[in-house]
């Protein structure tokens, strides 16, 4: 065999073996759902690029008692394409005395698990996704513990099991953010006992514009990686919609919203528009009722920015909040 005949099959060989690393490293797409027309038209149109399907249509009530399911007419769209369904179960009202009566159950706890292997059996559902939330960090080894419990059982019956977590903005424990949402997460233990974790990236507490800035991001990633969590048990929290601020005469946030209500606003209003590279997301600026609004939203661009993150950290994917909230744009990254 002549040497550049050999070159050329070895580059041709490193390229089918590179191709089919590349194909089973494909970051998982993993987007949320909740009843709404614009979540429903979103489903239809875009089903082909989307891997789990994440509804958020179950909850423990206040007697400790999980109720929910997925309505006959999502089942339907879902039914003829191969998307694997992960439906969250939430604490009504995320209310902190359900979450932290329900840890104190041991029975709660297992009433929850069978309920949940039950419904998977029954619906075909890939798994679970336990999005509690509100829960004190004084039951954070009671929370940890049930993670565990309703791992063991999920592995018994070919059940996923992924937790959707609060990212910690500083290390200070005193903080009321961290003594009632964040501190709960022991971060690489609940992974080690799961398949995956969701790290809620969104909203950043402190921020003075952006739902979730890339430098936010950035660092809520790197601090659960630094704590010891593997990246392919990663999928990275996406905001689809934006954050609306009164900018003049006393800054202050007003609300969040989808793409569809910012196409209004920009119908109805003259507005000045730019991108913020230091932040990784763009803007629009407008004044209406004799004050003056920001609106800092997501597009294809801060989407791709963030979808970067993703391949170079190595994740496992991400997890966008939630369908038809988003830019249409960014299905044309995926």
């Amino acid at each position: 065999m002549k040497k550049s005949t050999f070159i050329i099959l070895s580059f041709s060989l490193l390229m089918t073996v590179s191709n089919a690393f590349a194909a089973t490293n494909t970051p998982e797409k993993l987007f949320y759902f909740t009843h709404s027309p614009s979540g429903k038209a979103s489903l239809i149109k875009n089903i082909d690029k989307i891997d789990v399907f994440a509804p958020q249509v179950y909850s423990i009530n206040k007697s400790l008692v999980p109720y929910g399911g997925l309505d006959e007419e999502t089942k339907n769209i879902l039914a003829d394409h191969k998307i694997k369904i992960m439906p969250l179960i939430t604490n009504d009202g995320f209310r902190q005395d359900i979450i932290r009566n329900f840890l104190a159950s041991t029975t709660a706890q297992d009433n929850a698990i069978d309920f949940m292997v039950r419904e998977a059996k029954s619906n075909n559902f890939y798994g679970w996704q336990l999005d509690l939330e509100h829960i004190a960090s004084i039951d954070r080894d009671r929370f940890t513990l049930f993670v565990e419990k309703a791992n063991n059982a999920f592995k018994k019956n070919n059940l996923l099991l992924s937790v959707a977590v609060i990212v910690i903005t500083d290390r200070s424990t005193s903080t009321d953010r961290y003594k009632n949402w964040s501190g709960v997460f022991d971060y690489s233990k609940i992974a080690k006992n799961s398949d995956f974790i969701s790290i809620m990236t969104y909203d950043d507490p402190d921020s003075k514009g952006p739902t979730a800035s890339l430098p936010f991001v950035t660092r809520s990633l790197e601090y659960i990686l630094e704590d010891g969590v593997e990246p392919q048990k990663v999928s990275l929290g996406i905001p689809a919609y934006y954050w609306s601020w009164i900018t003049c005469p006393n800054p202050k946030r007003i609300r969040s919203g989808s793409y569809d209500r910012l196409l209004s606003i920009k119908a109805r209003t003259k507005y000045t528009e730019g991108f913020d590279n230091s932040l990784g997301v763009p803007w629009i600026s407008f004044k209406e009722y004799g004050l003056w609004f920001k609106v800092w939203h997501e597009n294809r661009k801060s989407f791709d920015l963030k979808y970067d993150l993703v391949r170079r950290y190595n994740l496992r994917g991400f997890s966008m909040w939630a369908l038809g909230m988003e830019d249409p744009s960014i299905w044309e990254s995926l």
